[in-house]
């Protein structure tokens, strides 16, 4: 999974690289010859966006590189820090799987209707990024449900040794 992971990530450093270059490409067409892309604002908010956002969620919590503020926790004994991470990762499993609930419907209806968007002169394609939402947290869910399963089984050896 960290493999698959990365490789998500890796995938939202294409976008962003993609979306950095057809936006600049835009900006230059449009200043020196005064022509624009059509689509680029739709293409950077319903392709881009979504690959740079959800992707690497799944290797932000495998890295456990979520926000955090331990100012009050990094005091607490060692198996009450414990015990948070393992309601943290609860948390974001509970979470992760409600939005996965809630997107794979709506994906699925997506594709079945093609959903695009239309530009002044064609259309851009944008249930295939929905898919995306799916998928980002669709993986991050079963992190966190293994994180959160490494966490009850490192508490109970910890427990278990005292």
């Amino acid at each position: 999974m960290s493999r698959l992971a990365s490789v998500l990530a890796a995938c939202a450093e294409v976008f962003v690289a993609l979306m950095v270059l057809h936006i600049i490409a835009d900006v230059f067409m449009r200043s020196i010859i005064g022509v624009q892309f059509e689509g680029t604002i739709e293409t950077v908010a319903y392709w881009y966006m979504i690959g740079t956002v959800f992707l690497p969620l799944a290797l932000i919590e495998l890295r456990d590189q979520h926000l955090k503020a331990e100012v009050f926790t990094s005091r607490l004994p060692v198996a009450a820090q414990d015990a948070l991470r393992i309601f943290a990762a609860c948390l974001t499993l509970a979470f992760s799987v409600a939005v996965v609930w809630y997107a794979a419907p709506d994906a699925w209806s997506a594709t079945e209707r093609a959903d695009r968007v239309e530009l002044t002169r064609s259309f851009l394609y944008i249930w295939p990024m929905k898919w995306l939402v799916v998928l980002g947290y669709g993986l991050t869910a079963l992190l966190a449900a293994l994180e959160a399963v490494r966490g009850a089984v490192r508490l109970a050896r910890n427990r278990a040794a005292a």
